[in-house]
């Protein structure tokens, strides 16, 4: 008795000094839904050494949660907090957050500093470590734009480390000032092409190997561009056999839905909403279209190149997103049909393959994100 009782002592006094040495890190973002920013930060938590670090998520939606279950079993918790829209509820819930909670680092992950309030009460609680990490390059609404820009220098204040996605995504976060670009790495294994998976998926759904199966993976907001990507596809499947297949959710999913009942594009179109098997439904496509309205560095592209895929993108993506010779950027002021044709021409030149060493070399590997990421939080 009296040895089991010293044991279980001497576990909790070691067990509280590793929590005790380890970096308290909280994670921000507006949602924690199956989106490119959140599944970023998914894969740094999956991914980072948890003897070191301990990792919590705050978010503002209770309706997009998608990983809560995954965080709760890895010993984290997820905070959720009143959206901005609630007022005085919501500054008075992150300043009484910040009061009664003591983390290390704030790492807030946002696309515009319309959404500055955490970095400010973190701020004004004295976290040591407060890193901005931007993920967009732009934002809709002349009022956003504005309030970002007049928001932008007290930012640039209350931050101690500021990361991006990318040159643009910096650019619009933090003018001409320094910052250190984060690359979205993934778990390249995970997405590396696959024939038998190929199979297997459009089996379940039943497509013939005859069939086209166009792909997109994305938030039904505008800046995706959905009522565009329908265009495309309409007129792409006049002459030619295919099935859109559209992964994701958000505000326009009935309206897109709407838009193909009308088009009589209902057996043609695909609605998977969130799905947790993503790499394995890119290995049944056969090409990922994104005529997004702009963006900073899409995490999604990353992924639909390491699964061998070509794209089809909009120019106003940062180039710097071209890791594999399967990326075509085009402009979004041609129209639909001068899309599909250029689809037609990506089909004609591209045989699939393996782009494991490209993504690779191009610095994409989850490690070396993670391992970036770690010697920031340790300052």
């Amino acid at each position: 008795m009296i040895t089991s009782f010293f044991g279980t002592t001497y576990k909790l006094i070691l067990m509280s000094n590793i929590n005790r040495q380890r970096k308290k890190i909280i994670f921000v973002s507006s949602y924690l839904a199956r989106n490119g920013t959140e599944a970023f930060l998914m894969n740094v938590f999956r991914n980072i050494d948890k003897s070191k670090y301990h990792i919590d998520f705050m978010c503002f939606s209770r309706e997009d949660i998608a990983y809560e279950d995954e965080i709760v079993q890895n010993g984290s918790k997820v905070f959720v907090l009143p959206r901005r829209k609630e007022g005085i509820v919501f500054y008075k819930s992150l300043n009484s957050f910040f009061k009664e909670h003591h983390y290390d680092v704030l790492h807030w992950c946002a696309c515009s500093c319309t959404t500055i309030a955490p970095l400010f009460f973190a701020y004004k609680n004295h976290v040591p470590i407060r890193i901005t990490h931007s993920h967009n390059s732009s934002c809709f609404g002349w009022h956003n734009k504005f309030l970002h820009y007049i928001l932008r220098p007290f930012m640039n204040i209350m931050t101690t480390n500021r990361l991006a996605c990318s040159e643009k995504a910096s650019k619009w976060f933090f003018g001409n000032r320094e910052s250190l670009i984060i690359k979205n790495g993934i778990n390249i294994n995970a997405y590396s092409f696959n024939e038998k998976t190929r199979d297997k998926v459009r089996r379940e759904f039943g497509i013939s190997d005859s069939t086209k199966i166009i792909g997109h993976v994305g938030r039904f907001d505008p800046v995706k561009n959905h009522d565009f990507i329908i265009d495309i596809f309409a007129s792409f499947t006049n002459t030619n056999n295919a099935k859109l297949m559209l992964i994701g959710i958000g505000a326009l999913e009935m309206k897109i839905k709407e838009k193909v009942e009308r088009l009589n594009l209902e057996d043609k179109v695909l609605f998977l909403r969130e799905r947790s098997d993503v790499p394995d439904l890119m290995q049944a496509m056969d090409l990922f279209l994104m005529p997004s309205l702009f963006e900073g560095l899409p995490f999604v592209l990353v992924e639909a190149q390491a699964a061998g895929l070509p794209c089809l993108v909009s120019k106003n993506i940062d180039m710097k997103v071209k890791l594999t010779p399967g990326i075509t950027f085009y402009s979004i002021e041609e129209s639909a049909d001068s899309w599909s044709k250029e689809m037609k021409n990506v089909f004609a030149n591209f045989k699939r393959c393996s782009t494991d060493e490209y993504i690779k070399e191009s610095g994409f590997a989850i490690g070396e994100t993670v391992s970036k990421l770690g010697n920031i939080y340790n300052k």
